[in-house]
């Protein structure tokens, strides 16, 4: 078999979410019918994706809210099945909103070193649940991390990314950006986000074409899923896609760099606030 790794992937089997943050990276409550896909589905996505990929080092589970979805102990028993061709972990990303279930830390025990929890704690109101969390997977000898989002804020807090309809720079001025921001090739090696079978290097890069701001064509995103194509032919779309020295949505982008304005984490939409939706 060709060798086709990625370092990481990060898996997003459900757009809906609990919470309302205006700065969400994956712009959930941004979208009028956020997706949540079928139980067979995400199935179909995982025996794809390693099809396509001989082997990826981290595996991400995000959303949304991963929890939010009861079948995922179930999702986890199935996933269990290829990790001999995951190098480091399978991560689970939480907002702590949503207490950890016997039946996950059942499933989690299953893959021993292999798994790593990640619970984000924005204070009591929202991640209700967080502490009880950590303390339950602690427990239960699961690898797990609490990030403070209130004392001290992780990474300094969140970044504005705009709401992606204003020009902000060039072409040559989105090359440095995307040279810069977390989500360049150079900054994470081979890390992408895959949303019900196509693949985009960001969440920003996904909304931008989702409203038109730019058009969705390769190799700005690349549908590992396309029936039309052969593997061989879908790993020829994803090199062109991982090579490009930026992408057009970073010309309506502010990035996420070291030295990006940072903002309070989790601020909630209010319910009678006006936001351009999808």
């Amino acid at each position: 078999m060709d060798y086709f790794p990625i370092f990481q992937i990060n898996m997003h089997f459900n757009m809906k979410c609990n919470l309302k943050c205006r700065l969400c990276t994956s712009y959930s409550p941004y979208y009028k019918n956020p997706y949540y896909l079928s139980f067979e589905r995400c199935c179909e996505l995982i025996d794809r994706f390693f099809e396509v990929f001989t082997s990826c080092g981290s595996y991400l589970i995000l959303g949304g809210e991963p929890l939010v979805r009861d079948d995922l102990p179930q999702l986890l028993e199935y996933l269990r099945n290829f990790l001999p061709q995951i190098t480091n972990v399978v991560r689970i990303n939480t907002n702590g909103s949503i207490l950890v279930s016997d039946d996950l830390i059942e499933a989690s025990k299953t893959y021993g070193n292999k798994i790593h929890w990640m619970i984000d704690d924005y204070g009591k109101d929202l991640s209700k649940n967080a502490l009880q969390s950590i303390e339950r997977l602690k427990n239960a000898k699961i690898s797990c991390e609490l990030r403070d989002y209130v004392v001290d804020p992780y990474c300094g807090g969140w970044v504005d990314f705009s709401d992606m309809t204003i020009l902000h720079n060039t072409p040559e001025e989105a090359e440095v950006l995307f040279n810069k921001c977390l989500c360049s090739p150079k900054k994470q090696e081979r890390s992408v986000n895959l949303y019900d079978g196509e693949m985009y290097i960001c969440g920003q890069s996904k909304h931008c074409m989702d409203l038109g701001v730019i058009p969705k064509v390769k190799p700005e995103y690349v549908n590992i899923c396309d029936s039309a194509l052969n593997i061989q032919q879908v790993r020829k779309e994803i090199s062109a896609f991982m090579n490009m020295k930026t992408h057009t949505a970073c010309q309506y982008c502010t990035g996420i760099c070291e030295d990006s304005v940072r903002y309070p984490a989790a601020e909630q939409l209010k319910s009678d606030e006006n936001v351009l939706m999808i």
